[in-house]
């Protein structure tokens, strides 16, 4: 029989590979773990709005691609911002969309084309035609007057409202 005798170095050397090793072991078994974890959970969305892939839940980060309108995606990551980390299907392309863009039953895609309406009625031409008021150069909005098509009708006049004080109790 053989007696191992080592010192207090040596002890102090091996019990650090000891530790060291089952840290590494502990970390693979953990990441092995949240991978199972992930493939069991995967939570599938249709993306409700066209956006940008991110490369950060940011605006201001470098662009990955895009999700269209009823693409079909993973849900990998959330943020508590507002922004989730997603996984486009079929093209294989992942980053951060907001979790707004996102939902749950399945979106139509946009289509190209407008759908053919019904041939509307030809409209009444005005009796007597009035000058169109000269249209503002502001960028910012046109005015109300320019805004309005038509002025409101105003044959509709509102019954008088009457306060019984009986109702309401004094402060």
């Amino acid at each position: 029989m053989t007696i191992f005798a080592a010192g207090p170095r040596g002890l102090l050397t091996l019990s650090l590979a000891l530790l060291l090793g089952l840290a590494s072991g502990c970390a693979t078994v953990s990441t092995e773990l949240e991978k199972g974890y992930h493939a069991l959970a995967r939570e599938e969305y249709y993306v409700k709005r066209q956006g940008k892939l991110w490369a950060r839940p940011d605006r201001g980060s470098s662009e990955r691609g895009y999700a269209l309108k009823g693409d079909k995606v993973i849900k990998l990551e959330s943020d508590v911002r507002g922004w989730s980390k997603v996984k486009v299907e079929g093209r294989e392309v992942e980053g951060w969309l907001p979790a707004a863009y996102l939902s749950k039953s399945p979106v139509s895609p946009a289509r190209s084309t407008p759908a053919a309406s019904p041939p509307a009625a030809p409209a009444k031409a005005p009796a007597a035609a009035a000058p169109a008021p000269a249209k503002s150069d502001s960028i910012l909005s046109p005015s109300s007057a320019e805004a309005a098509e038509a002025p409101p009708p105003q044959s509709e006049t509102k019954p008088k409202r009457h306060v019984d004080p009986k109702k309401f109790e004094p402060l």
